[in-house]
């Protein structure tokens, strides 16, 4: 926001203002956190073992599984599991349903 004069008189100081203007309105900041190493490094290290966490929690409920070469994969069966179990679920509804709809 720059304010301008329309008079004659002031012409230099209201192209001076609109010339001060156009370059601040032109200025880019950048916004990085001030952070010395050691609080780089915890957060990092808090972020792995979240990361960790959760890939345990994978293991445990079952949704990853480690290969017989060694190597970890997603078990498909987890997956399907859940999905015949909410279609087991709808199924049960549409079948109380229907009894009610025979009673």
């Amino acid at each position: 926001v720059a304010c301008i004069s329309p008079t004659d008189r002031d012409f230099m100081e209201t192209l001076n203002t609109l010339k001060y203007a156009n370059r601040a309105r032109n200025i880019k900041n950048k916004v990085s956190i001030n952070q010395d190493k050691a609080s780089q490094q915890l957060a990092h290290l808090r972020s792995e073992i979240q990361r960790l966490n959760m890939e345990l929690d994978d293991f445990r409920q079952g949704r990853r599984s480690v290969s017989a070469d060694g190597e970890c994969v997603m078990n498909d069966m987890f997956y399907e599991n859940n999905m015949l179990r909410a279609e087991n679920d709808k199924l049960k509804l549409r079948l109380k349903a229907l009894q009610d709809t025979i009673e």
